[in-house]
C-alpha cells in the first residue's frame, strides 16, 4: 500500500514538473514576461510564477495555455484539462458521416456551421463552457465579477477563424426571453472577454456585470451620447443605463441555438433542429 502511494506521489510530482517546464517554455517562446503572460491568461504574474514552480493548473488555465500555444503544443495543455487529440480525430469522421450525432462519453464536441464543413485538427480552438448563467433584462444573472479560476463544465471545439482571441474566448448559458428572437432562453453564447471597450462595441451584443443584476447579456447602444443596454424585445423590457455601476466583460461573438434544453445537448446542435448564429 505504501509503495503504491509512493508511486502515485512520484507520478504527480513528475507531472507537475513537466507542466511547469512547459509553461516556462511557452512563455519564452512567445517572448512574454510573467506579467504579460498573466494578462493574456487573465491572472496575476504571481499566479504565473506559481505555475512555473509546479503549482497544479486548473482546467480553465490549461485550455487557455493550449489556445496560446497553438498546434501542436496545444495538445499537451489540453490533455491536462482532460482533452485528447484522439477525441477530435474520432469526432470529425463521425460528424461528417452522421451529422451532429452525440454520445455522452465524448468530452470534446466540435461545432461548425454545417454538416459538410471540413475542419482540420490544427484549425480547432478549445473553448471552455463555464458554470455561470447570464441573465437578460428581467432575469438576474449570477453575481460574479470575475471567472478566473472557475473549472469548466465541459469544452467545445470551434474553427480558429471564429475566435479572434482564442485565449480569451469562453462560453456561458443564457436565461431569459428579452433577447429573443435573436438569443433564445437556454442557448449558449460564445464571448470574447478581450473586447471591453464600449466605444468599439456600440450595436454589438455584450456581456456586462452589475452587483445588483449580476452578469447579463444585452445589446449595447449609444443613445443621446449615453451608453445603454437595449433588449431585443423592447415591448416588455426597458433600456438600462450602463453608467454608473456597470462593467463590460466581453463581446458575444456567436451563439448556439437548439431545441434541446440542456447545455450538454446545446453545445453540439443537431443541424436539422438547431443552428449556429453570429452577431
Amino acid at each position: 500500500m505504501g509503495r503504491a502511494s509512493n508511486i502515485e506521489q512520484y507520478t504527480e510530482t513528475s507531472r507537475s514538473q513537466t507542466c511547469a517546464a512547459s509553461v516556462i517554455a511557452l512563455r519564452k517562446r512567445l517572448g512574454l514576461s510573467r506579467e504579460l503572460l498573466g494578462k493574456a491568461l487573465k491572472c496575476s504574474a504571481a499566479t504565473v510564477s506559481r505555475m512555473e514552480s509546479g503549482a497544479k493548473l486548473t482546467a480553465h488555465l490549461c485550455v487557455q495555455l493550449g489556445n496560446l500555444a497553438g498546434d501542436p503544443g496545444c495538445w499537451f495543455f489540453w490533455e491536462q484539462a482532460g482533452l485528447r487529440s484522439t477525441d477530435v480525430l474520432r469526432i470529425i469522421p463521425n460528424l461528417q458521416s452522421r451529422g451532429f450525432d452525440q454520445t455522452d462519453d465524448i468530452v470534446l464536441r466540435l461545432v461548425h456551421a454545417g454538416p459538410h464543413a471540413r475542419v482540420k485538427e490544427s484549425d480547432l480552438v478549445a473553448i471552455p463552457v463555464l458554470p455561470l448563467v447570464l441573465g437578460t433584462h428581467g432575469e438576474k444573472g449570477q453575481n460574479r465579477a470575475s471567472w478566473t479560476g472557475l473549472v469548466p463544465t465541459s469544452v467545445i471545439a470551434a474553427p480558429r477563424t471564429w475566435c479572434p482571441s482564442p485565449a480569451q474566448t469562453i462560453c456561458f448559458r443564457v436565461k431569459g426571453r428579452s433577447m429573443m428572437p435573436t438569443i433564445p432562453d437556454g442557448c449558449v453564447v460564445v464571448v470574447d472577454a478581450s473586447q471591453t471597450d464600449a466605444s468599439k462595441l456600440h450595436g454589438d451584443i455584450v456581456v456586462a456585470h452589475n452587483k445588483h443584476h449580476g452578469l447579463v447579456v444585452s445589446r449595447l447602444k449609444n443613445i443621446d451620447h449615453v451608453d445603454v443596454l437595449v433588449p431585443e424585445d423592447q415591448v416588455g423590457w426597458s433600456n438600462v443605463n450602463v453608467r454608473p455601476g456597470w462593467t463590460l466583460r466581453g463581446k458575444v461573438l456567436w451563439w448556439i441555438v437548439s431545441e434541446q434544453k440542456s447545455i450538454k445537448k446545446t453545445i453540439a446542435p443537431d443541424v436539422h433542429r438547431g443552428s449556429v448564429r453570429s452577431s
